[in-house]
């Protein structure tokens, strides 16, 4: 074999090595990729699950106290406004997430409220009423309408509440009036520092959002995205499968 053909041989091998070479390592390296991906999503997706059941152990607890006191005021059909008054004044003193407490008769009109607040008020128009005298009403977040200016507010930031109310109801089973609360906001950021400060120890870039189920409106997350739309496919997708976990293209781009 002439030292022409030997070499021209000894490099079509070398080329046909190399592209084997990298074919394999293109392969193993999208593999490698796809496995960290899937890690990746795999951990937000536990991350969005911890959260999920914080918010929600602490609104049942909060139900469920509210719904202990309903059941006080019940006892022995003692709908007195100056004794729920006082109960009203312990839930809050025990529980200060709950910025406001108040007991309406069946018309609407407010008897008993915590610090005096909406006292002789009536909320007949408001969510709160009308979705609680119907059972209980666990609402969405919403910015503070007849509070806004009554409540202290040292943030300076707009006031935001989750409402919980249902129907008191005798012995025999006729509504007396409707248990209402309106529920702080801000006791969302301490289950949102809580989640994340494991993820900032290690050194972890993220940005943590809850929105919206209607409107998709951020109701927690960065400063600059707060009280706006999050449009994202994957948001509606999360509301039909908890489990799932998608890579967006946000709204500039990246």
């Amino acid at each position: 074999m002439s030292f022409k053909i030997r070499t021209v041989l000894t490099v079509i091998f070398a080329v046909l090595s190399l592209l084997v070479t990298l074919t394999i390592g293109s392969i193993f390296s999208q593999k490698s990729f796809v496995a960290v991906e899937t890690e990746i999503g795999h951990s937000l997706t536990g991350t969005a699950s911890q959260a999920s059941d914080k918010l929600d152990r602490f609104m049942s607890a909060r139900a469920g106290e509210l719904d202990l006191l309903g059941r006080m005021v019940s006892l022995e059909d003692g709908f007195q406004p100056d004794e729920i008054q006082m109960l009203l004044d312990q839930l809050q003193d025990s529980f200060p997430s709950f910025s406001w407490v108040g007991f309406m008769n069946p018309e609407g009109k407010v008897l008993a409220a915590t610090d005096g607040i909406l006292l002789g008020e009536n909320l007949s128009e408001r969510p709160v009423y009308q979705e609680g005298i119907k059972g209980k009403f666990i609402g969405d977040v919403h910015n503070a309408v007849l509070l806004a200016k009554l409540l202290p507010n040292p943030t300076g930031e707009p006031l935001q509440f989750v409402d919980i109310s249902f129907p008191l109801k005798d012995s025999k089973g006729h509504i007396q009036g409707v248990l209402a609360a309106h529920l702080s906001w801000e006791w969302a950021k301490e289950v949102e520092e809580s989640v994340l400060a494991p993820l900032k120890r290690e050194e972890k870039d993220i940005e943590f959002f809850i929105v919206s189920k209607k409107e998709h409106t951020v109701l927690l997350g960065p400063k600059e995205w707060v009280g706006k739309p999050l449009v994202l496919p994957g948001i509606e997708e999360a509301q039909r499968n908890k489990s799932s976990w998608s890579i967006e293209k946000w709204p500039d781009g990246n």
